[in-house]
């Protein structure tokens, strides 16, 4: 549910902590399993209003159901896409939150069948939509927890063999946004801080896993998996961000493995191909300061004490080839491509006098690319 505080300057306080779940969940079926969107697990300060919690466990995932039933799926059966919501600590027009530790999350998880179901996070905060975020507009977040959260990771759906052994593909994983962000909106600062928080985002991407063949037929290819989106920075107008303690992005895709090909238990046939490995592309994280909109003066920064980006690419490994009792062994699959992800560090809307950005500790950025 979306939690609004707001209506006037007063003050809320819930010490022992605040738990919103808004999980949407698709039914299981024969032909197709159910789509399942995630809701709005959103904690919300406006009007001037100041709220005190303890940790926030705010989730907002969606799972497609199962298209599988006693472990075998019919023919061309699909597994339901999930899609996960938003989920997210907002303030804005004057007002201040003080939270502890955080878990925000929005993930997408695919479900099974003949076909597995895509698993998409939250994605499109930049224009309103869904994702995991931390945002003060015209307002103040401060965050005095050890350690903060954000999730917005998609897993696809495996496949399952039908009852003649034969099998679809498995779905695609693909991250979503995971935001972090000082915004200008209003005539005051909007402000994130943190003195030692241990911060953690994650948009991560993983394909699900083709299923095993039977009877010489070809094994399950591999889901692809897409790295998403995360920023970590304020705008420059009125926008601050100030972390103190070490943050940890993730953007990274874990494509599926291929399934092995279906074994032949008698006569000249040859084992079942191994199915492919699926491919992977990891995402982009931003980290700095941005431009936004127009304000007579520059009073935006963010100041960091050092940022470790992952954005690595895993393709899936090919299936190996089913056996045969009286022929060779089928041909082993194909693994997937990998391209590894980027990162951008910017200070666009920054003066002469002040760079906008600033890092006292080191920023480690991997980007491999690993073919399957």
């Amino acid at each position: 549910g979306d939690l609004i505080f707001g209506g006037g300057a007063g003050t809320i306080t819930a010490n022992s902590g605040v738990s919103l779940f808004a999980n949407g969940y698709g039914g299981q079926g024969e032909t197709s399993g159910g789509d399942g969107q995630g809701g709005i697990a959103n904690i919300a300060a406006i009007g001037g209003t100041t709220v005190s919690v303890g940790s926030l466990l705010l989730i907002a995932d969606g799972g497609g159901g199962d298209a599988v039933t006693g472990g075998v799926a019919l023919t061309n059966s699909v597994g339901g896409t999930g899609t996960g919501g938003f989920a997210g600590v907002t303030v804005r027009t004057g007002s201040a939150v003080t939270m502890g530790g955080a878990t925000i999350q929005s993930n997408g998880q695919g479900g099974a069948g003949y076909s597995g179901g895509a698993g998409q996070a939250g994605f499109d905060l930049i224009n309103g939509g869904n994702g995991a975020a931390i945002t003060a507009s015209d307002g103040t977040i401060d965050i005095t927890g050890v350690t903060v959260t954000l999730n917005a990771n998609g897993q696809g759906g495996s496949s399952v063999a039908d009852a003649a052994g034969t099998i679809g593909d498995a779905g695609e994983g693909i991250g979503g946004d995971a935001n972090i962000a000082g915004l200008t909106g209003g005539s005051a600062l909007g402000s994130v801080t943190a003195s030692s928080t241990e911060f953690f985002l994650n948009a991560t991407g993983s394909g699900g896993f083709g299923g095993n063949a039977a009877d010489g037929a070809t094994g399950g290819f591999g889901g692809s998996a897409t790295g998403g989106s995360i920023f970590l920075g304020a705008q420059a107008g009125l926008g601050r961000l100030d972390l103190g303690g070490p943050v940890t992005l993730s953007v990274g895709a874990t494509a599926g493995s291929g399934g092995t090909g279906g074994g032949v238990a008698s006569g000249p046939t040859q084992g079942g191909a191994g199915g492919a490995g699926g491919d992977a592309t990891a995402g982009f994280a931003q980290v700095g300061f941005v431009s936004g909109p127009d304000t007579v003066d520059t009073q935006g920064r963010v100041q960091l004490a050092g940022v470790t980006v992952f954005a690595n690419a895993d393709a899936g490994a090919g299936g190996t080839g089913g056996t045969s009792a009286e022929a060779g062994q089928g041909d082993g699959g194909a693994g997937g491509s990998a391209t590894g992800g980027q990162l951008a560090l910017l200070s666009r809307g920054s003066n002469a006098t002040d760079p906008g950005l600033s890092i006292s500790g080191q920023v480690t950025f991997t980007a491999n690319g690993t073919g399957g």
